[in-house]
C-alpha cells in the first residue's frame, strides 16, 4: 500500500515554447542561466515559524503572560514582521483546546478569532501549518465524540480559509496533538484503531480536498493507508510530520511503534516513509521539526541532507530545536555538483521543497491573433520535493498596460518532482482579440485558489538569472514576442507602452499632464472642492490609515498620492445613476509599478482585487509608474449601475508603495 510509483525516466532536452503560424520567423533556441546559490521565498516550502493564531487570552490560555513563564509576546504579532524578515512563506501554530475538552461546543469568540487569525495570514501573503491539541505535556483524554464535534467546527472556519492553509497536523490526541500520551493512541489496541480512523475520516470529510493532512507517527499512517472505508483520494492527501527529526535512528520513538497490525523493523518503517508517494506519483507532504535532541544529527551535516532527500522534506519548523538549527548554521558545506558552498542551513532553505529551473526555450518570435502556440517543456527540480498542492500554469502575454493569461490545463507542477521532466506538447489557442504588438512571454504558476492568483507572492518563481518578473509574479521567456501584423515595428514592452495601430482595447496610456476631461467626473483632486471634503458631484469623499496627511493622503499637483503599508482605506461617494455611462476610468500610477496587486476596488456591488478586473479584450489592469487611464467595463465586472452607492478602495493586501490617483471618471 505504501510503495512509491515509480516515475517516468525522462530525457535531458529542452524546454520548447514553440509557436506555429504561417509566415512567422522559424522556431529558435533560447537558454537560461540557472541560480543555483539564492535562496528563494517560495510559497509552501522552507522553514516555517511559529506562532499563536488565537490572540485572545479569553479563549487562549497560552497568550496570557501571567500563566505562561518566558511567554514571548512576539508569538502574537499579527503581522508576522519576524517570518518575512526571516524569509519565510511558512507560518506554524497550535489551535490550543485545552479549555474545551470538557465541552462538547466550541464558543463562538474562539471559531472567530481563528478566522480573523487566518485573514491576517492572508494579509501578510503567507501560509499557514495548523495543529489542534488539547493539551501541552500531559495526559489528553477527551471522548470520541466531543472531538468529532470539534473537528465539524473547525473545519467549518478551515474550508472557509482553505487557500491560506498549507496543510492541517492531525492533532486532537495524546499531548502536543502528536497521538502519544492519551485516550485512543495505544498502537496495539485495535479497538482505539477504529475511533483513529473516524477522527482522521472526520477531519478528511470536513476539509477540502486541496489541504494536505500530516500525521505523527508512521505506524498509524500505515493504518489509515490500509483503511478499506477511505477513498484513494483521501489516502492520497496524508503526509507525515516527523517531530522528533534526527534526534536519534529511530527519532525518539517515530519510528520503533509497532501495533496489532504486526511487528515491523525500523528500517521497515523508514523505508515506509521514503517510498511514499500518492497513487498518481505525487509527493506527499512531510515536514514537522527536531526536538531537543541531536543524537543523529551530525556537525557534518551529512544526515540531514541524506534524510531530508529520501523523505521529500517540505518544510521543519526554524525555531526549535535550537540544539539542532545551530548545529545547520555551523555546518559549512562544500560545493558540491550544483550545490555552492553555504552552511547546513541554508541549503535547507534552498533545497527543502521543490526548487524548479528553466532550462532553455525553443519558439518563434511572433503568432498570429486567434492562432496556436504549442510548446513542449523540459524542467529541472533542484529541490528535495516536488509541489505538494496542484497549481494551474498559464503562459502569459502582457505588453505593461495589457496582460492574456492562456491557461495550460494539461500540465500538473505535482508531476515535477525532484529531477528532470521532459514536458509533452501542450497547445493553447491565442484569443482572436488580443491586440497586435510586442508583449513579454511568460510562464506563470499562480495559486490554485483564484482569489490570491494576482498576488506575486503566491506564484513560483523560477531558479533561474533575470527570468523573474516580480510585479508579474511569473516567469519570462521573451522580452520581445509579436502578436499580429506589426511586425518587425511593434512597439518594445515597457512599464508604459503605446498600443499597436489597432482597435485599442483599455487601458490606454497617455502622458502627463491629463487631458481634459471628459464624460461624469467623479473627482479630479484639483483641490476644489478641497481634499478631503466633497467629490466633483459634491458627495462626501474621504481616506485614512495611509501614511501621510493625518492618514487621508496628500493632493499635489492636482493629484492625490496615497502612500500605504499594507493599511489604507478609500471612500467617494457616487450615488447617482450610471445606466448612460458605460466605463470606470482611473488615471492612475504607481512609484514602483505593479501596484494592481495591493488593493481592492469596490462599486454597486462588485468588490475584487483591482488586478482581478476585466478589460476590455480580456487583458486586466497594469498600474505602471507613468500615468495610464484604466478603463473598466462596469457591465463585464458585474458593477451595478443603476445603484453604484460608494466607490471604495482596500490596501490590506501585504503590499507598501504609493499610488497617485489624477482622476476617476465614468465615460
Amino acid at each position: 500500500m505504501m510503495s512509491r510509483r515509480l516515475s517516468a525516466v525522462v530525457a535531458a532536452a529542452a524546454l520548447v515554447v514553440t509557436g506555429l503560424v504561417v509566415g512567422t520567423a522559424e522556431a529558435q533556441t533560447r537558454t537560461y542561466p540557472a541560480d543555483f546559490a539564492t535562496v528563494i521565498a517560495n510559497p509552501e516550502r522552507g522553514f516555517h515559524n511559529r506562532y499563536e493564531i488565537i490572540d485572545d487570552p479569553a479563549v487562549n490560555d497560552y497568550v496570557n503572560a501571567a500563566t505562561i513563564p518566558g511567554f514571548n509576546p512576539d508569538l502574537l504579532d499579527r503581522t508576522f514582521a519576524r517570518a518575512r524578515q526571516n524569509g519565510n512563506t511558512l507560518v506554524h501554530s497550535y489551535l490550543h483546546l485545552d479549555k474545551y475538552a470538557g465541552t462538547d461546543t466550541l464558543p463562538q469568540a474562539l471559531l472567530d478569532n481563528l478566522a480573523s487569525g487566518l485573514a491576517a495570514v492572508r494579509a501578510a501573503g503567507l501560509k499557514i501549518v495548523l495543529r489542534p491539541a488539547y493539551t501541552w505535556d500531559g495526559w489528553a483524554s477527551v471522548p470520541e465524540a466531543r472531538i468529532l464535534g470539534h473537528i465539524t467546527q473547525v473545519g467549518a472556519v478551515l474550508t472557509a480559509h482553505a487557500d491560506v492553509v498549507a496543510h492541517l497536523e492531525t492533532g486532537y490526541l495524546g499531548a502536543w496533538g502528536e497521538w502519544h500520551t492519551g485516550s485512543y493512541s495505544d498502537p496495539f489496541n485495535h479497538d482505539q484503531y477504529a475511533t483513529r480512523l473516524r477522527i482522521v475520516t472526520r477531519v478528511l470529510e470536513t476539509t477540502p480536498a486541496t489541504i494536505p493532512l500530516a500525521m505523527r507517527y508512521p505506524i498509524f499512517i500505515k493504518e489509515m493507508l490500509d483503511a478499506p472505508t477511505l477513498t484513494q483520494a483521501q489516502k492520497d492527501r496524508i503526509g507525515f510530520h516527523n517531530d522528533c527529526f534526527l534526534a536519534d535512528y529511530n527519532d525518539m520513538g517515530t519510528y520503533d511503534n509497532n501495533s496489532w497490525m504486526g511487528w515491523f523493523d525500523i528500517e521497515v518503517k523508514k523505508q515506509w516513509m521514503y517510498d511514499r508517494m500518492t497513487s498518481t506519483g505525487f509527493n506527499t507532504i512531510t515536514g514537522g521539526e527536531t526536538c531537543n535532541s541531536d543524537g543523529y544529527n551530525d556537525a557534518a551535516g551529512v544526515n540531514v541532507q541524506t534524510e531530508m532527500s529520501k523523505l521529500n522534506f517540505t518544510e521543519i519548523n526554524e525555531d526549535y530545536a535550537a540544539v539542532n538549527t545551530n548545529k545547520w548554521k555551523a555546518a559549512n558545506l562544500a560545493a558540491s555538483g550544483d550545490d555552492p558552498a553555504e552552511t547546513a542551513f541554508t541549503r535547507l532553505k534552498r533545497k527543502m521543497g521543490y526548487r524548479l529551473r528553466l532550462v532553455d526555450a525553443n519558439f518563434s518570435d511572433s503568432v498570429q491573433p486567434g492562432g496556436q502556440l504549442t510548446f513542449s517543456a523540459t524542467l529541472g527540480n533542484d529541490g528535495w520535493a516536488g509541489p505538494v498542492k496542484q497549481r494551474p500554469v498559464f503562459l502569459v502575454l502582457d505588453d505593461g498596460a495589457r496582460r492574456y493569461d492562456l491557461a495550460v490545463p494539461g500540465l500538473d507542477p505535482r508531476r515535477w518532482t525532484p529531477g528532470t521532466h521532459s514536458l509533452a506538447t501542450q497547445t493553447v489557442t491565442v484569443p482572436s482579440n488580443v491586440v497586435p504588438g510586442t508583449y513579454r512571454l511568460a510562464l506563470w504558476l499562480p495559486d490554485q485558489a483564484t482569489g490570491l492568483r494576482s498576488r506575486a507572492g503566491y506564484s513560483i518563481r523560477f531558479a533561474n538569472t533575470g527570468t523573474w518578473h516580480a510585479a508579474g509574479g511569473y516567469n519570462v521567456l521573451a522580452t520581445s514576442f509579436t502578436v499580429g501584423q506589426c511586425a518587425p515595428n511593434c512597439p518594445s514592452p515597457s512599464p508604459s507602452p503605446s498600443p499597436c495601430p489597432s482597435p485599442s482595447p483599455s487601458p490606454s496610456p497617455s502622458p502627463s499632464p491629463s487631458p481634459t476631461p471628459t464624460g461624469l467626473v467623479l473627482d479630479d483632486f484639483n483641490g476644489s472642492p478641497a481634499w478631503p471634503s466633497q467629490n466633483d458631484l459634491g458627495k462626501w469623499t474621504g481616506a485614512n490609515c495611509f501614511l501621510d496627511g493625518g492618514g487621508s493622503g496628500v493632493v499635489t499637483s492636482g493629484a492625490l498620492n496615497l502612500r500605504y503599508d499594507n493599511c489604507g482605506w478609500f471612500g467617494s461617494d457616487v450615488g447617482v445613476d450610471l445606466t448612460s455611462k458605460t466605463h470606470l476610468v482611473i488615471r492612475i500610477r504607481g512609484a514602483s509599478g505593479g501596484e494592481q496587486t495591493h488593493f481592492n476596488l469596490g462599486l454597486g456591488g462588485s468588490t475584487k482585487l483591482f488586478a482581478d478586473y476585466t478589460l476590455d479584450g480580456g487583458g486586466h489592469p497594469v498600474v505602471t509608474t507613468a500615468y495610464t487611464d484604466i478603463r473598466l467595463p462596469m457591465a463585464a465586472n458585474g458593477i451595478n449601475r443603476n445603484s453604484p452607492s460608494q466607490l471604495t478602495m482596500g490596501f490590506w493586501y501585504g503590499g507598501g508603495s504609493t499610488v497617485t490617483i489624477d482622476e476617476i471618471r465614468f465615460e
